[in-house]
């Protein structure tokens, strides 16, 4: 119980907030000092830090070395030839869907040039200003077996919902055929059924946040063809700014100058207030959202890997894994909800404001913390795939390794690796049942 404590604290005070809250929007304490993200570690003896790390390191190879009971061998997931689709088989080929969309996006691009070089295209495309640069081994081999187990799963996908490859060669057509084959199959496990039900929640949250977008555009009190004056008025007002160039240094040119920076600030005011946001319809809405927020992120507390990285992501407000950790959004901010998301929960707990600069120890912790509860995080699997596609060229051990391997060894500097075991042992605390 004292580890759920935390969590629970955080989620019964923001529903106090919630049903309580005054619109107090305060600006945090300008005194609080502001850590460095290598300075976050929770132990402080050199010996301790020592003991902890390796802790941890132990703990994550024994987990990478087990064969998790919640996953399943790649090859049965992308192949189909084992005529296994049952809910949690079409559930793991939903998240290879989502890994394989770049690829699905290529594919689509040039459906009428059957001959292009995926490896090539993706690598000039992703960094052109590289693209003379020769890959590295590891990366080609990485990319030559995603774009194989794609095609793969492709093709059993398609075979299986009988959809003519023809007229399914469409970017997200795998995905949405999956989705509702997800849809319409039984959960008959319990495993199945926790899945199915947390998956329930979390749509119902997505739908809420596109409802209230959806309300904030029904409730625009700024015509188009205003916005448009108003985005002219700041950019002419900023092109202003720059022709006083370095010539700041007399009365008339300071004042000049606070005048346009005043004048953009009021305008920058008058769009974020171009929303009704008293209408009722808004705030029935702003209260759905949030309640299904605070339930989502309840859910965050237990030992099945696919509910934690499902919820996580989803209370994070964000569909990839390099926002696991924390994602930072202006647009939720301004919303005014009396909750933060659990990344910026984690980082108020350390006393640190930088948010960009702690979001690059909250991404691998969270990562390593979803590995640690037992996901499938070996080089084979989906979510090592995920990390080959997005940092082949510069970290190119991502294609060849195990998730731990990439973290521990690979992508990380020794005090920022030390920052996100810290991390990855808050959540242990926080979030372990």
């Amino acid at each position: 119980m004292i580890k759920k404590t935390f969590w629970l604290f955080s989620l019964v005070m923001a529903l106090m907030l919630y049903l309580f809250w005054q619109g107090d929007n305060a600006s945090p304490d300008d005194n609080n000092t502001i850590k460095p993200i290598n300075q976050v570690t929770l132990q402080t003896g050199h010996e301790a830090k020592e003991t902890t790390t390796e802790s941890i390191k132990k703990r994550l190879k024994e987990k990478s070395a087990k064969v998790s009971e919640f996953t399943k061998n790649v090859e049965q997931v992308t192949s189909g030839g084992n005529g296994d689709w049952s809910y949690l088989a079409i559930y793991r080929r939903l998240e290879w869907a989502d890994v394989c969309g770049r690829y699905f996006w290529f594919v689509y691009r040039n459906k009428d040039n059957p001959l292009a070089d995926f490896v090539a295209d993706f690598s000039k495309n992703d960094h052109s200003e590289q693209q003379d640069n020769e890959l590295d081994p590891r990366a080609v081999a990485g990319l030559n077996r995603y774009q194989s187990r794609c095609q793969a799963l492709q093709k059993a996908v398609f075979a299986y919902a009988q959809v003519d490859e023809m007229d399914g060669y469409k970017a997200n057509s795998v995905a949405a055929e999956l989705q509702t084959l997800l849809e319409t199959t039984p959960a008959k496990t319990k495993k199945e059924k926790r899945i199915k039900a947390h998956a329930e929640i979390t749509k119902a949250f997505y739908q809420a946040r596109r409802t209230l977008s959806e309300v904030k555009r029904q409730n625009n009190t700024i015509s188009s063809t205003e916005q448009s004056r108003i985005y002219d008025e700041m950019q002419s007002l900023s092109l202003e700014i720059e022709a006083l160039g370095d010539g700041l240094d007399s009365q008339a040119a300071l004042e000049s100058y606070d005048y346009l920076v005043s004048e953009i600030i009021r305008l920058d005011d008058r769009l974020i207030q171009q929303y009704d946001t008293d209408s009722e319809a808004y705030q029935v809405a702003w209260s759905n959202l949030l309640q299904l927020w605070i339930e989502v992120q309840s859910r965050l507390i237990g030992d099945d890997p696919d509910v934690f990285k499902m919820v996580k992501l989803a209370s994070e407000w964000s569909s990839h894994i390099s926002s696991f950790g924390m994602s930072i959004s202006l647009y939720r901010k301004k919303m005014g909800f009396p909750l933060k998301s659990p990344g910026e929960q984690m980082m108020e707990s350390f006393g640190v404001q930088a948010e960009h600069a702690f979001s690059e120890a909250a991404n691998p912790a969270a990562v390593l913390y979803l590995c640690g509860l037992g996901y499938d995080c070996g080089s084979e699997g989906s979510l090592a795939m995920q990390l080959c596609v997005m940092h082949y060229q510069e970290m190119p051990a991502a294609c060849d390794v195990s998730v731990q391997d990439f973290y521990l060894n690979h992508a990380l500097s020794p005090n920022l690796l030390e920052d996100v075991l810290s991390l990855y042992q808050w959540m242990e605390h926080n979030y372990g049942s």
